[in-house]
């Protein structure tokens, strides 16, 4: 295994990204049906916290032990090795070209939406 502090990078990251997205999802569930929330540790961490917390924990622990998904995250970053970024120059050009065709198109569409606006005013709102 060539990319062992990449994997347990990812893996940290993927249990911290996660235990955040439970604290946040679990503290407006605690709020919304009124349910306490007990400091555990005062004036450090509340039962949410370190329910979270420990998840994480539980997640990079348990991934770290699967030896199919440490193999498949190095397989994952060696051919993220491969990859040849674009050149700065190469990247203005694209970005200008994608703003011009998104200019070009927004006014196409404005003067469509005019034109129809237009149209439609005089065939609904006829005084006939």
């Amino acid at each position: 295994m060539t990319n062992q502090r990449y994997i347990v990078l990812a893996f940290v990251a993927f249990a911290a990204v996660l235990g955040a997205a439970v604290h946040g999802i679990a503290v407006p569930l605690v709020a919304r049906f009124n349910l306490s929330d007990p400091e555990v540790i005062p004036g450090i961490a509340n039962a949410t916290s370190v329910i979270s917390i420990g998840l994480a924990i539980a997640i990079f622990v348990t991934l770290m032990r699967l030896p199919s998904v440490i193999s498949y995250t190095d397989e994952v970053i060696t051919e993220l090795r491969k990859v040849v970024w674009p050149t700065r120059d190469e990247t203005v050009r694209n970005a200008t070209i994608v703003l011009g065709t998104v200019l070009v198109l927004s006014l196409i569409l404005g003067a469509y939406d005019y034109i129809w606006g237009a149209i439609t005013k005089v065939f609904l709102y006829s005084d006939t």
